[in-house]
């Protein structure tokens, strides 16, 4: 197996040179055996191609030593996430290689009450090494569709629009494809999907939404004469806007926009967590919102967990 696939935050690998369904179930095995047998996990996957056999060998693995697993289906890493806080269990994994190339694949994992750390994947990959898996009684399996429950759960931490909009949603046939453009359009606003059928051979752009992959999105905000254009990664949890003159608002401008609309009219003492590659700029907005900028390295299990610490109000 190759050890270096399990990275500070995440498993990523070229499949199947790097990671294939054998790597897969050893990792479910490994994990499961990390809790005590018969505890509950969620498990996801996103579109591409190789996504069904790596999430069966891992599902497989889980149950063969002694975990019961939640089958979520094909779903945003976002809705996973939702999942494990939804259902009460204690950890989960999510099968996506998120904005990478298609070729490549991975492993994200969630815990109910932290992110993972570093410490966290060495371990899992020594008890892979060291196939330390647990003898068990096998797990049970449950399917689950929580589609509504999760768009339920966005409708009730969004305001009411000030006024429809007209959006461009570029899904690059990737996670959200389905559900960003249904629940844009529920909120009252004209959506014009772009890339939106679900598609892991990702034909039109790469998964990642960096600003060279988005002229089809520019144009057709320009084209449509849009407020906005919200492109997503593979897995959607990462996401580029576009402004109504073509122009990509990359990184910090976005976060800027979040700091200014949903951070400065949070009333008390505030917190805001950036990453340490961030310029001045951030800092600056966060104080002049009356925020405390404060600085994390680069990684979102650290900059998750600096925010749970600080009981920050966002972080980016």
């Amino acid at each position: 197996m190759t050890v270096g696939i399990f990275k500070d935050c995440d498993i990523r690998g070229i499949v199947p040179e790097e990671l294939n369904p054998d790597v897969a179930y050893f990792i479910g095995r490994a994990f499961a055996s990390s809790f005590p047998e018969g505890t509950s996990f969620v498990v996801g996957g996103d579109v591409r191609t190789h996504t069904p056999s790596l999430k069966e060998a891992l599902i497989r693995g889980l149950r063969d030593s002694g975990g019961n697993v939640v089958d979520l289906g094909t779903v945003p890493t976002p809705l996973f996430y939702f999942a494990i806080d939804h259902l009460r269990t204690p950890a989960g994994v999510m099968v996506t290689a998120s904005h990478n190339p298609p070729q490549y694949n991975g492993l994200k994992i969630g815990f109910a009450h932290r992110p993972p750390l570093p410490e966290d994947f060495t371990a899992l990959a020594r008890k892979v090494e060291e196939r330390a898996f647990r003898k068990s009684v096998k797990g049970r399996l449950l399917s689950v569709n929580l589609t509504e429950e999760y768009l339920t759960f966005l409708a009730s931490r969004v305001p009411p629009p000030r006024r429809a909009l007209r959006v461009v949603v570029d899904c690059g046939n990737g996670c959200y494809s389905e559900l960003a453009p249904r629940f844009l359009h529920s909120l009252g606003h004209d959506v014009v999907p772009l890339f939106c059928t679900p598609d892991g051979t990702f034909p039109n752009r790469p998964p990642n939404p960096e600003a060279k992959n988005l002229r089809a999105l520019r144009e057709k905000v320009l084209e449509t004469r849009s407020d906005v254009g919200i492109a997503f990664d593979g897995d959607g949890d990462r996401v580029v806007f576009v402004a109504d003159d073509g122009t990509v608002l990359e990184g910090e401008k976005g976060i800027i926009f979040f700091i200014r609309q949903h951070f400065a009219p949070t009333p008390g003492e505030k917190k805001f967590v950036y990453d340490l590659k961030c310029s001045s700029v951030v800092p600056e907005e966060v104080r002049r919102a009356g925020g405390i900028p404060i600085p994390e390295r680069s990684g979102h299990a650290y900059i998750k967990r600096r925010l749970l610490e600080e009981n920050a109000v966002m972080a980016g």
